[in-house]
């Protein structure tokens, strides 16, 4: 039997109660786990203009998390890659010089009471979940962002992380969500609608949002819909006019609302699929289910 060097992982596991850090160690073939860190998650309140506000105690997790890294890494074996896996909802203000604002707000802060009937004055309950399919949950994001809305320091603000991608920035400098663009890949955002991000006119973000894609080199296809998608070439037509135009592709993400049985991916010879085409997910899995999806085909996560 041919025996294979050892490879080592290290993943952060972070809930909203405790976290640990996992080493994982692959030896032909069997993987042997032992965890280097555990700790609970901290919160920290401060009062701000006469008013307790709940936040994440953010520089007390980002030194438990590289603790647990730091005894993995002194293994005695080189850690491959490093995973971090946290609780939704909850996001970091970052300014241009990748510094955080101010630590995140925890989602058990009351600042969102109320917010959602305050929200559906203006944008009908049916139309966020016809776009989204989240169920309402006062500490959404959404509704954070929207609590949040006049609060100082947005002028500061260069770029929103959710918590994953603030403790993998803080720990590498870069946020997920720019790899692609940074790296000099084209990227195409192809949407039916008229303009990019519809929804973003109600928050004020819009505007500031298509800069921020312009300026990194994606093309915006708009009033487009994806018709079917085949090796190298995302098939598309005009929502208006029907006109059918073929985009180069070496890879198509498709985030729509797709059913198990939808023919749009079947086309392509071992397409990936995840979220809600498998079977009704929360957004929450969705979007580990495409994370896992994409590293098993090679794209950065």
């Amino acid at each position: 039997m041919m025996h294979t060097s050892p490879t080592a992982f290290a993943a952060a596991d972070l809930g909203a109660s405790s976290g640990r850090v996992i080493l994982g160690v692959l030896t032909d073939g069997r993987i042997e786990l032992s965890q280097t860190a555990r700790f609970v998650t901290p919160s920290v309140s401060i009062t701000r203009d006469g008013v307790d506000e709940l936040h994440w105690d953010f520089d007390t997790l980002i030194a438990s998390v590289a603790q647990g890294f730091d005894v993995a890494q002194n293994s005695g074996i080189e850690i491959s890659s490093v995973a971090i896996d946290t609780w939704g909802v909850d996001y970091g203000r970052v300014r241009a010089d990748g510094t955080l604002l101010e630590d995140p707000y925890n989602y058990r802060d009351s600042r969102t009471d109320g917010i959602p009937e305050k929200l559906f004055a203006d944008i009908p309950a049916a139309g966020i979940y016809s776009r989204c399919g989240l169920q309402v949950m006062p500490f959404n994001t959404v509704f954070q962002l929207v609590a949040g809305a006049g609060q100082p320091g947005w002028d500061l603000t260069e770029q929103v992380l959710m918590l994953p991608d603030l403790i993998g920035h803080w720990f590498t400098g870069v946020g997920v969500a720019e790899v692609l663009l940074r790296a000099g890949r084209e990227v195409a955002l192809v949407t039916p609608d008229l303009i990019v991000g519809n929804n973003l006119s109600r928050s004020g973000d819009l505007a500031t949002a298509n800069a921020r894609l312009l300026q990194g080199g994606a093309r915006l296809e708009k009033r487009t819909v994806l018709q079917r998608a085949t090796l190298g070439v995302a098939e598309v037509h005009d929502r208006f006019t029907g006109e059918p135009r073929e985009l180069k592709a070496a890879l198509v993400v498709d985030a729509g609302h797709r059913l198990p049985a939808d023919p749009v991916w079947r086309a392509v010879p071992g397409a990936v699929q995840v979220g809600d085409s498998v079977a009704p997910r929360s957004v929450f899995e969705a979007i580990l289910e495409g994370r896992r999806a994409a590293l098993t085909i090679g794209v950065p996560t």
